[in-house]
């Protein structure tokens, strides 16, 4: 939900609530500072190697603003992990 109070719809499901992955996901490109968002995602060091992206983690490993950059950096390894996931 926006701050204003309106609902996230979902761009992949039209007619659907946004999933939260995908929710972030838009709420991050809405935000005016989201260059400086996505800068400290990345730059936020652990496991990923400084890209945001975890190295050798599982999907239910991950936090929520890895699963953002991960989609952001890498759609294909993001829709491979999910689907992992779901099986």
């Amino acid at each position: 939900m926006r701050k204003d109070g309106s609902t996230i719809m979902s761009l992949k499901d039209p007619g659907s609530y946004a999933s939260v992955d995908e929710a972030l996901s838009v709420l991050i490109s809405e935000h005016p500072d989201k260059d400086k968002i996505m800068k400290g995602i990345a730059g936020g060091g652990g496991a990923s190697g400084g890209t945001g992206i975890p190295s050798g983690k599982a999907w239910n490993e991950m936090t929520e603003q890895e699963h953002v950059a991960l989609y952001r950096q890498n759609p294909a390894e993001y829709k491979r992990l999910k689907e992992v996931r779901q099986q």
